[in-house]
């Protein structure tokens, strides 16, 4: 079961900031992939290579799929 939530953005340093909702299991560590979406597993268990592999995929696919929206909608 999935959640959806809004976050705020915490400046830490030179970095940028997230809190994790409570509802989540974390492990020690978070891994991610990030660019126009971010797709994190907040456990590590998924190596960030195949985060970033799934990232392109979703990126793809949601591209394609705005593209389709918008011919639609003209």
């Amino acid at each position: 079961m999935g959640i959806k939530a809004r976050r705020k953005v915490y400046q830490i340093g030179k970095s940028k900031a997230l809190s994790i909702p409570h509802e989540l299991n974390t492990g020690e560590e978070h891994t991610m992939a990030a660019d126009f979406l971010i797709l994190s597993d907040p456990t590590g268990k998924i190596s960030p290579e195949l985060l970033y592999q799934w990232l392109q995929e979703i990126e793809e696919k949601l591209y394609e799929y705005r593209k389709q929206e918008k011919q639609e909608t003209k």
